[in-house]
């Protein structure tokens, strides 16, 4: 395949090249537009190219490139000689045009049949049955959640960009730790999502980006102020001795890599817990994926007590501390079969749009759906008020938000809402608290 893959690319810069000089001949005046040295050029780089569009998968280029090489074709049909002009009832040279055109003839269905067979055997992988593969991934809700639809939508779409690699995964959920392990020692040829570090740099090959996110810190209110963490990250506050942990198997990014980091904890669950129980002082965990934890009900978590670094206004100079943008990679064994399939990977993470779609999804996702449990009345931005049904839907914006003016009792928690649903449909809404519910997240994927 490495040879084809050779032979195609070289056909196609020799079209690209006969293309551009039968341009520029006939644009200087040294060739006329209906002579056969121009046709020739023509239908030879069209040949070419089309050659090259077939074996990428560049459908559109290919059929004009066909087409071209029919409108070529067609003109060295029509040519005659000068001589055949000045005497076209001579028998001579009637046997010479027949010749010609039979020679012309001959030489077209060459060409298409080399052109079939070339097509052929540079896209015969696409005929073979997928080659299973093993792929290794972990619950990270709610991009990968073995008990969800698709197992998540960043699942969903790796197994489109392995599918359209050639491959079909076999998605295994196991821990994060031994997924990457699995990786190095080759018991697994792939696992996802993962950022990278310098260990994993040195270890793994990688695919392109598949998606971004941002990691925090997670914290309890009555354990820090947002003053002291922005001191700390400033380099201000020295005398500390916070303990900062994470989910075994995960990767920090640099600014912490120096700090008392440890991943000890098995899952989101136990590290949520151990921060809520006081037993670590900061937790390292992607912001939608620790909102949605603080919202799961199995998790023994009070998330009136959780905040993030997140929700710490941005500063020049604390958030290389506070708070990382990185990117989620596949990640493949550091051999020529994983760069090979790395290679075929990164084709299709571009032939499917893969980050422009998980982009869509995380953006979607960081403001989660609910519904209203009850009717109730609403407070609009502007304080007038709006009447809501039993099930409408929304999306939410703050969990705790202070309207300036609230309705009823004072001490009643509020929330702020986008309305979907509903005689308020558009509106930003503050409603009590009790009466909305999120939904599950089956649903909203």
């Amino acid at each position: 395949m490495h040879f084809i893959k050779i032979f195609v690319d070289v056909v196609g810069w020799i079209g690209v090249v006969l293309y551009a000089l039968a341009y520029y001949e006939v644009s200087r005046g040294k060739v006329q537009g209906k002579s056969r040295r121009y046709q020739y050029m023509n239908l030879a780089g069209a040949v070419g190219v089309a050659i090259n569009a077939f074996y990428n998968h560049a459908y559109p280029s290919a059929i004009v490139n066909m087409i071209w090489m029919g409108i070529a074709m067609a003109t060295l049909f029509s040519l005659v000689s000068p001589r055949e002009e000045r005497d076209p009832g001579r028998p001579d040279t009637l046997a010479s045009e027949e010749t010609r055109r039979l020679v012309i003839f001959i030489s077209s269905i060459t060409l298409m049949i080399i052109i079939s067979i070339a097509v052929l055997l540079t896209n015969r992988q696409k005929y073979q049955p997928p080659q299973p593969i093993r792929v290794n991934t972990s619950n990270w809700v709610p991009y990968v959640d073995q008990s969800a639809p698709n197992m998540g939508p960043i699942s969903e779409v790796v197994r489109e960009v392995f599918r359209s690699a050639g491959y079909e995964p076999v998605i295994d959920f196991i821990g994060w730790k031994q997924a990457t392990e699995e990786v190095k020692d080759l018991s697994a040829l792939a696992a996802f999502p993962l950022i990278l570090d310098s260990e994993r740099r040195e270890n793994f090959t990688y695919s392109d980006p598949l998606m971004e996110f941002r990691y925090v810190l997670f914290y309890r209110k009555d354990r820090f102020t947002s003053k002291e963490l922005i001191a700390w990250a400033r380099g201000e506050l020295t005398d500390v001795d916070w303990k900062i942990s994470y989910v075994e198997g995960y990767a920090v990014w640099p600014e912490l890599q120096d700090l008392n980091v440890s991943g000890e904890f098995q899952n989101i669950q136990e590290a949520f817990e151990a921060l809520q129980d006081g037993k670590i002082d900061l937790l390292v965990e992607g912001e939608l994926v620790g909102k949605q934890a603080l919202f799961n009900p199995k998790i023994r978590v009070n998330r009136r007590m959780i905040q993030s670094t997140a929700d710490i206004p941005e500063e020049k100079g604390i958030n290389g501390i506070l708070t990382s943008k990185q990117s989620l990679r596949i990640l493949f064994p550091k051999t020529p079969v994983g760069e090979q399939i790395r290679d075929k990977i990164n084709m299709a993470i571009k032939r499917v749009d893969a980050f422009e779609r998980l982009e869509k999804i995380r953006n979607r996702l960081g403001k989660p759906p609910v519904h209203l449990k009850v009717k109730t009345e609403a407070r609009t931005l502007d304080g007038t008020t709006c009447m809501l049904a039993e099930n409408d839907r929304a999306i939410l914006h703050e969990w705790e938000a202070h309207p300036e003016d609230p309705p009823g009792q004072s001490e009643q928690k509020w929330s702020l809402i986008k309305m979907v649903t509903g005689t308020c449909r558009g509106d930003l809404v503050y409603v009590p608290r009790a009466v909305i519910e999120i939904d599950e997240l089956e649903e909203t994927l």
